[in-house]
């Protein structure tokens, strides 16, 4: 417990509210100036006091329109037209730097681009690709970007991701991972977010970019396209979009919460994309609503109440008389249903610190596909947040193999040989394309687990030989060498960490025992409140970890947290499974197929993301 002489001196923030909730719930949308003509499938940029809204379509006249409005945070006045009435089309910049690109109207090439000065519009680079639905554009007019959109020329949807010098496009080489069209986007050229759209049918994936790649964070809640973003992307407003909803949430880098509702629909309208630096702050959408095509509202945040969320901070609620820490919610958390493995499989390899606190990565290889001759797989995937991709196969089938390692740098060893069953010693590496053969273990053994943050430093504990054994074997990059044994001898156990930091737990027969591994010895800890085998770790150390599913008498679907002292049931999957994979970190975790029932493999995947939640100080 904190004492009094620990803390003096920092200051207490004292808010009328709990700041999780009141952050972002604070902020409300408002009218505001409508339009001088009502417009659909328009584009929009800068922000709430010097907007700017160009082209579009007007339904009352089924025609193109050229026309430039802007905007002071009260009124409307006409600017410049566009040389080319368009809809349909991507936008960035602002109210006197602006960009119009490709976009739809027969009388023009979907490829054409604008810039515009404040006064008037002249024509800039050409689209190495015409280009329409292409809403994805964000940054400025000499560092532009436009992410996805559909070609009329090939068609269908594309995935590139092109950027703009102020005089020409060039494709940057780094796609965002899937193909798409009328998908929203805000921030920089070296610092965006897109998401939602058509790819083909509408989704709710979003990732970032940071100037050499893309990265795919937790999904939107809903699936959509015409999606309004707006501010970078550790501090984003999305709003509207199709299907028609009023629908806003605010991303703050690394969950979603549930923002006040527009008045109206806007799906096809303007916004504010308040690039440069901006919060999500203030902002404008306009036109689009079917019974309002020239309405706009406002987005109005609250002002601000609490310095950003951070684990550990202190604070007194003024409402509630009490003082509360921020914590980290793992009770609160939930599970959700995510994209399915290509191959059913149990007891697989897999690299447990491929995640990151705001990613769903995963990487699975080998296991046990189900009864009969050989029963075990070959197969390995890796999951990028949205979808399975089949990588290079593994040298030798094998299933119960303990591994550790990330994406392009994994290794894993050990395992069951299909024929007698018989146990390996068999140890392969990963590079980021191929599976190589390397050292063996000293031992040969199945059912034992792998954990390491590189494929250059990896432990192999436990495991059963011809019976259950206690011993610790580390890798270092070029052999094996044996460590202190564990506490007790015990196979089907679930552990995950580093070669200087990890934990084991659970095991057969449904075992509750726990045990932290310090880079030289086995410490036995507090024990799991629900024994289980073949239990699936989430976390990267041992400090924060997750335990999910496993065989008690029966396949469960039980969850429990580590917090680096005791474990707390929290919780439960949605798939009571056995033999699962796990990954991730404790705060991303996922639950990897593994075993419903004998003697079916599944392929179900199922992850969580943990938030931030306010903890009560007590005193005694």
């Amino acid at each position: 417990m904190a004492k009094y002489s620990d803390i003096k001196g920092f200051t207490v923030q004292t808010v009328s509210s709990d700041p999780v909730a009141s952050q972002i719930s604070g902020g409300s949308w408002s009218s505001g100036g409508n339009l001088p003509g009502p417009r659909d499938e328009t584009t929009g940029a800068g922000t709430l006091t010097a907007g700017i809204q160009f082209g579009g379509y007007s339904p009352p006249e089924s025609a193109y329109k050229p026309e430039t409005f802007e905007y002071n945070g009260t009124a409307w006045t006409e600017g410049g037209d566009m040389s080319n009435a368009r809809s349909n089309f991507g936008g960035l910049g602002t109210q006197t730097a602006a960009l119009a690109i490709g976009g739809q109207n027969p009388a023009i090439t979907a490829n054409v681009t604008e810039e515009y000065d404040g006064s008037s519009w002249t024509a800039g680079g050409t689209l190495p690709t015409p280009l329409v639905s292409n809403y994805g554009a964000t940054g400025t007019q000499t560092a532009g970007l436009m992410i996805g959109g559909f070609s009329p020329a090939t068609p269908g949807a594309h995935a590139e991701t092109l950027v703009y010098n102020g005089s020409s496009w060039s494709d940057t080489g780094h796609d965002v991972p899937a193909t798409l069209d009328r998908n929203g986007a805000t921030g920089t050229s070296t610092a965006a977010m897109t998401g939602g759209g058509r790819a083909p049918s509408a989704t709710n994936a979003f990732n970032i970019y940071n100037g050499s790649s893309w990265t795919s964070i937790t999904n939107y809640p809903t699936s959509g396209y015409h999606f309004q973003l707006q501010g970078p992307y550790t501090d984003t407003i999305v709003s509207g979009g199709y299907p028609l909803n009023t629908n806003s949430n605010w991303w703050d880098g690394t969950s979603w919460t549930s923002a006040p509702s527009m008045s109206n629909n806007h799906g096809q309208a303007a916004k504010a994309n308040s690039t440069a630096g901006a919060t999500s702050g203030d902002g404008f959408v306009a036109g689009a609503d079917p019974s309002s095509l020239n309405g706009t509202e406002h987005w109005n945040s609250a002002p601000p109440v609490f310095t950003k969320q951070v684990e550990g901070q202190l604070f007194f609620n003024s409402t509630t008389n009490t003082f509360k820490e921020t914590i980290t919610d793992f009770p609160g958390a939930t599970w959700a249903s995510a994209a399915s493995m290509n191959q059913n499989r149990g007891r697989a390899g897999f690299s447990t610190n491929v995640g990151t606190p705001t990613t769903h990565v995963a990487f699975v290889y080998s296991g046990n596909v189900g009864p009969g001759s050989p029963g075990k797989t070959v197969n390995a995937e890796q999951y990028n947040g949205t979808s399975w991709t089949e990588v290079a196969e593994v040298n030798s089938v094998r299933g119960t193999v303990g591994g550790g390692g990330t994406l392009t740098a994994s290794t894993f060893a050990g395992g069951e040989i299909p024929a007698s069953p018989s146990n390996s010693s068999a140890h392969e590496q990963w590079d980021g394309s191929s599976w190589t053969e390397t050292t063996e273990l000293n031992v040969a053994r199945r059912a034992n687990v792998g954990f390491g943050a590189t494929s250059g430093a990896v432990l192999q504990a436990s495991g059963y030989t011809t019976t259950a054994v206690a011993i610790t074997e580390q890798w270092d990059g070029s052999s094996w060498s044996e460590k202190s044994d564990q506490n007790e001898a015990n196979y089907g156990r679930g552990g995950t960490g580093t070669v200087t930091d990890g934990i084991l737990f659970g095991g057969w027969p449904q075992v509750v025992k726990t045990e932290t591994w310090d880079g030289t010895s086995w410490t036995e800890v507090s024990e799991l409140n629900t024994g289980a085998e073949y239990r699936a770790p989430s976390g990267n150390s041992s400090a924060l970890v997750m335990a999910s599913g496993g065989y008690t008498t029966t396949f469960t679907a039980n969850v429990e947290f580590w917090n680096g002292t005791s474990w707390t049931e929290i919780a439960n999957l949605g798939t009571a499974r056995s033999n699962v994979s796990g990954t991730g970190s404790a705060t991303t975790g996922m639950a990897i197929g593994g075993q419903s029932g004998p003697p079916t493999q599944i392929t179900t995947v199922e992850e969580t993301t943990v938030g931030l939640g306010n903890k009560t100080i007590t005193t005694s």
